[in-house]
């Protein structure tokens, strides 16, 4: 059985921590022995997962909805102790988790928007005693409750267990970091926003940084730097800010770098929720959406998937449907769809061989003088970087950093830098993937984590350090095994799927007449929340603005009233009034009704 690639890799001074599939590796960095095998999910896959090297402890978290905290301990002939300290049960599955700088404070991001807060070490149960530890592996779920709750309804069993919740985005999180001083919490989601929030009181909005067209999908603090901000997503670019007055130093252009890499392409998937009518002819769409509506005509039986992503989306969100998967892009098959009579079926539309560009990570390292930000894009085989702006406080806007690349052949899942060994990258590859592009020699036993270091004024690709061929050799090892059939269902490029959006969210985005330009802050500008010292007040908050979409229903009936030439004799009417072409005489003889008797009076 082949090897399953680790979808995330940490890399220490005396191991180093692998997630593949549903299980935790860990390997001595000295050695490159196999320390420690632990299923750490009970049901599906581990989805985020963090390490603080300076407390000895990993959280993970997966399907199973369990956030559980493990305690590396002693090693030993039989291998390292890998203690389970809690495990606590969260409302809604985890897309990304951190922990803070002192490692005693957990952050978790949903795709509903949402960021809890919870502490590592659980605070005793009214009974005074805590969760008791676990080595063998994860504690069960708790069960689902069986009453159906209303929407956006929690019951108690779904509340956040010894959790807190810190902010939350009208949209998908797609990415969030801390700041160095563990103050703020820097957040991006799908709806181009990144967001500038106080920690842990993030209902205070310090700023945004406006600038993306689209969705923003990394985000990254370098530590050399620590008031600037790099962001990348589906942009052709990525941006470099300085987060602590919202400024936007620099665009560095990355998308024409990344293409001839790309290995995996996935387009837009979207789905209509159809079933059979009662009358068994045709098929008709449902929604949760719009419920009591009149019914749809025959002919609106064939509709468009792209409609309906954010309705199927949604009820997949509550558990009522389980969307279709999409499959590692390998291979794509399109099946019949059979359905019977008053039964409801997902038409799923995804095309494997559109384009998709999402930046996956962002990173950095200093390698002498040298300050260097590195980035990697989902289903890309190249490790991209290109150097930071000499001043981060002045605007380098006119510079052109030349990106460099390192091709690795395989689709890059993850990397990271070593904190004892900055001219070191270690790199997450998915050695699984089949493509006649990839002409590598490791067709019979592929890599699963290549090295790249520093030599002569540039990165390559390693073939074993000098320092480090154990643990090249250690990671490489088929520890954790699977099926085919499990290997497609990692779903390792979902990204690539469910980011971008559809054509009808792209249009509406479009419509928004908000400027780009406009929603930078100048960098001489006061901050948000700081005195002005001409005014003598408090600079405005950079909110996002707002989309138009209701005055410009309003300016199309009014249009239609002028047109009629009902308005040239009125006076023009304000916005806000909801005024029909039918009802526009009638409104104008109550007026001069009302009017007259002023008139005379006065």
């Amino acid at each position: 059985m082949p090897q399953l690639p680790f979808r995330r890799l940490f890399v220490g001074s005396s191991y180093a921590v692998a997630v593949a599939g549903n299980q935790l590796v860990v390997v001595s960095s000295n050695t490159g022995s196999l320390l420690a095998s632990v299923v750490v999910c009970s049901t599906g896959l581990v989805t985020a997962a963090d390490v603080s090297w300076s407390t000895g402890r990993i959280v993970t978290t997966g399907d199973d909805k369990l956030l559980n905290v493990w305690v590396l301990g002693e090693e030993s002939e039989k291998g390292l102790a890998v203690t389970q300290e809690s495990s606590r049960e969260i409302p809604k599955k985890s897309s990304e988790i951190h922990l803070t700088s002192d490692g005693k404070t957990i952050l978790a991001s949903d795709k509903f928007g949402d960021i809890y807060r919870y502490p590592v070490v659980p605070p005793p149960a009214s009974e005074g005693t805590s969760d008791p530890p676990n080595t063998a592996g994860p504690s069960e779920p708790t069960p689902a409750p069986s009453k159906k709750k209303k929407k956006g309804q929690q019951s108690p069993e779904e509340k956040p267990r010894h959790g807190e919740l810190i902010l939350g985005h009208t949209s998908v999180i797609t990415s969030f970091t801390l700041t160095p001083q563990d103050d703020f919490v820097v957040s991006g989601d799908r709806d181009e926003h990144i967001r500038i929030s106080w920690f842990p009181e993030g209902y205070n909005i310090e700023r945004f940084c406006m600038g993306h067209l689209k969705y923003v999908s990394a985000l990254h603090i370098p530590q050399s730097s620590p008031h600037t901000l790099i962001s990348g997503g589906g942009d052709p670019e990525l941006f470099v800010w300085n987060w602590t007055t919202g400024a936007l130093l620099q665009r560095v252009s990355v998308v024409d770098k990344v293409k001839p890499l790309v290995r995996v392409k996935g387009g837009r998937r979207a789905f209509h929720r159809l079933a059979r009518r009662p009358d068994g002819e045709g098929l008709s769409r449902k929604s949760k959406r719009g419920k009591g509506k009149q019914k749809q005509h025959a002919g609106e039986d064939e509709a468009d998937p792209e409609d309906a992503l954010g309705e199927v989306e949604e009820d997949a969100a509550e558990g009522d449907v389980d969307p279709p998967k999409p499959d590692d892009g390998q291979t794509s098959t399109t099946t019949p769809m059979q359905v019977q009579p008053g039964e409801t079926k997902l038409l799923n539309k995804f095309d494997p061989n559109a384009e998709s560009f999402v930046v996956g990570r962002i990173g950095s390292t200093t390698i002498g003088s040298e300050r260097l930000v590195l980035f990697s894009a989902v289903g890309a085989a190249g490790l991209f970087y290109f150097p930071l702006p000499e001043d981060s406080s002045s605007s380098g806007m006119e510079a052109h950093p030349e990106v460099q690349l390192v091709d690795l052949e395989y689709p890059i899942l993850d990397f990271c830098v070593p904190p004892n060994d900055p001219s070191s990258i270690w790199v997450s590859v998915d050695g699984t993937w089949k493509s006649e592009e990839v002409t590598s020699t490791e067709t019979l036993t592929p890599k699963m984590v290549k090295l790249v270091v520093w030599s002569e004024g540039r990165f390559m690709v390693s073939q074993g350090s000098e320092e480090s061929p154990s643990l090249l050799k250690g990671l490489n090892e088929p520890v954790v095994t699977g099926t085919e059939s499990v290997v497609s269902s990692l779903e390792l490029y979902a990204q690539l799927a469910w980011l971008p959006k559809s054509q009808e969210e792209e249009a509406e985005d479009n419509g928004d007449d908000h400027q780009q330009d406009e929603a930078v802050i100048p960098a001489s500008s006061p901050g948000p929340g700081t005195p002005d010292p001409e005014g003598g007040g408090k600079a405005p908050i950079n909110k996002p603005p707002k989309k138009p979409a209701a005055r410009l229903k309003t300016q199309e009936k009014l249009q239609r009233i002028r047109e009629s030439g009902l308005g040239s004799a009125a006076p023009k009417p304000t916005l806000g009034h909801d005024v029909e072409e039918a009802e526009g005489e009638e409104i104008l003889a109550k007026k001069a009704k009302v009017e007259a008797p002023q008139n005379e009076s006065a």
